[in-house]
């Protein structure tokens, strides 16, 4: 686990979506496609994702309150066994997970 009790893969990601947050100047559509988009096809990693951690990590890199519910609702899709359907125009620009290839 991470220092946000986050398993490690999806703190970095996280960090990774902070990052690209301040770059942006906010929390774009980018971004919010990218994490539908990995949540969708990375199931396995948000399984064990507790919504708190997730909220606590989405604060702190940068999203507003709004955007941390936001967040953790899809979450709560994922975990519920529904699909986020993330644009299509966005569905093939993935993030390169530590170790995979």
């Amino acid at each position: 686990m991470g220092s946000s009790n986050l398993p490690d893969d999806v703190e970095q990601f996280m960090n990774f979506i902070g990052q690209n947050v301040v770059a942006s100047g906010g929390f774009v559509f980018e971004e919010r496609q990218l994490i539908k988009t990995e949540m969708e096809y990375e199931r396995g990693r948000w399984l064990h994702v507790h919504p708190t951690a997730l909220r606590d990590k989405c604060v702190a890199i940068g999203l507003s309150d709004a955007e941390a519910t936001e967040v953790v609702g899809w979450l709560g899709k994922i975990r519920e066994g529904k699909h986020l359907r993330p644009h299509r125009a966005r569905r093939d620009h993935r993030y390169q997970w530590p170790g995979s290839n």
